[in-house]
């Protein structure tokens, strides 16, 4: 009986140390999530804030045209080992580098001169890019503005404007 008892309290206590040697990565944090070859399916405005809910709306709409313009016909194609394929429809295929750490992608094209980061997240086969399009949204002039909707470009401010490109994992 005490052979039994014994085995079962070295058992409970074998048992109670695994979740410490369990990885408590994140997902999210996972290259190996990135790898594969991944291809533009649409884009939806994220997060925008300006100085009204009119403004609001049609910043919405002018960053869901923009990501599509930009991103339409692209796909990626992300390796093991830290490089990456992209294309822009048939165009000849550039080949970099990149880094992917607390959820933030780091293209880095250039040598070291060239880096853009953004927030990626990956759920399943879906890729989701969160690129900020604050700063191109200030700087439209007040013909941009007025041509998009803005009732007064002279009071326009917008604080955040953030794109959600999605891509899909073939």
């Amino acid at each position: 009986m005490k052979t039994k008892m014994k085995f079962l309290f070295i058992s409970l206590v074998a048992l109670s140390l695994l979740p410490a040697f369990n990885s408590c990565k994140n997902d999210d944090d996972d290259s190996d999530s990135l790898v594969g070859t991944w291809y533009y399916r649409d884009v939806a405005a994220g997060e925008i804030k300006t100085n009204s809910a009119a403004n609001d709306a049609i910043i919405k709409s002018y960053v869901a045209r923009e990501g599509v313009d930009e991103y339409i016909g692209f796909w990626y194609e992300f390796s093991t080992n830290g490089t990456f394929r992209s294309s822009y429809k048939d165009e000849k295929p550039l080949t970099a580098t990149y880094t992917y750490a607390n959820g933030f992608l780091t293209f880095i094209t250039e040598g070291e001169r060239d880096k853009e980061t953004m927030k990626v997240s990956v759920a399943s086969d879906v890729m989701t890019f969160e690129k900020d399009y604050t700063n191109r949204c200030s700087n439209l002039s007040q013909s941009e503005l007025r041509d998009l909707g803005v009732n007064d470009p002279g009071s326009f401010r917008v604080t955040k404007a953030i794109g959600k490109i999605n891509f899909l994992k073939r």
